[in-house]
């Protein structure tokens, strides 16, 4: 398994609204990441991951910070 992300960037599913899904690390499932509560691939029992369409910037949290 490889933690780098060197790798080309694929389109995002059809599952992706807003440009957010989960994805499987160990087989090819994706799914909606809002339609309940996962932590485990339904297929193959390992864990999940967050992936993004479009990766936020430092400049999209700019303006959420209050002090």
């Amino acid at each position: 398994m490889s933690l780098t992300l060197s790798e080309e960037r694929s389109d995002p599913p059809g599952v992706a609204e807003d440009g957010v899904w989960l994805a499987c690390i160990e087989c090819d499932w994706t799914g909606a990441p809002f339609e309940e509560i996962r932590y485990k691939c339904p297929d193959c029992d390992v864990l999940l991951e967050v992936r993004y369409a479009d990766l936020p910037t430092l400049d999209d949290f700019a303006d959420s910070q209050t002090r």
